[in-house]
């Protein structure tokens, strides 16, 4: 509507139009958020596989060291323990790559859409 259309414009005409237009608003944003949860949770899904993964591989490696070493009593055990060491790095670096795989900022998103919506608000308010 221009200018002149709503100083002829009711107020309660207004006012519906604007709580309309609030609670498109509000459906939009809940849908946004919605479909950024899910898109956060299917990224902490995933990390939390690679990190269990990594801790299993990490302890497997631990007992496969201490195995060796238990059973090999002052002989030679330099392949298992150099094996179960490899485990245990590669544990450490699948545990890296786990965290940096973790959503850095979950809400970020929404926090950024929500506050432009309230700006956007107060501008059309004054």
């Amino acid at each position: 509507m221009d200018e002149g259309t709503h100083s002829r414009t009711p107020t309660g005409e207004l006012l519906r139009e604007a709580v309309g237009a609030a609670g498109e608003l509000a459906s939009t944003e809940v849908e946004l958020a919605k479909d950024d949860l899910k898109q956060t949770a299917r990224k902490s899904a995933k990390a939390a596989i690679v990190l269990g993964a990594a801790v299993v591989t990490a302890v497997s490696g631990l007992q496969l060291m201490l195995l060796s070493a238990v059973l090999a009593g002052g002989k030679k055990r330099s392949r298992s323990v150099l094996m179960g060491l490899g485990m245990v790095t590669l544990g450490a670096a699948g545990g890296a790559v786990g965290v940096a795989m973790l959503p850095t900022n979950p809400l970020g998103k929404i926090k950024e859409r929500i506050q432009s919506d309230i700006d956007q608000i107060k501008e059309q308010i004054t």
